[in-house]
């Protein structure tokens, strides 16, 4: 559209610099969203491994049952 309104012969259209201007301002707005999405990412990313790191701690410190635990309770009546 940029290159449509744009003038070829010394004249353009007079709307063909408001595109040039909106074209503009929307490509970096596209760029600041994708940048915005990537740290995003990142965050969400790094809570992951933290979570995971949180499981795999909490697993690892948790003992097995064991048959002889039943022996170490007293009698249920």
């Amino acid at each position: 559209m940029v290159k449509a309104f744009g003038a070829k012969d010394g004249h353009g259209w007079l709307t063909s610099g408001a595109v040039q201007k909106a074209h503009t301002t929307w490509g970096e707005q596209v760029q600041d969203l994708m940048n915005l999405l990537s740290a995003d990412k990142g965050a969400l990313r790094a809570a992951n491994t933290t979570l995971h790191g949180t499981d795999v701690d909490v697993a690892a410190g948790m003992r097995r049952p064991s048959v002889l635990d039943q022996y170490s309770q007293p009698p249920q009546k």
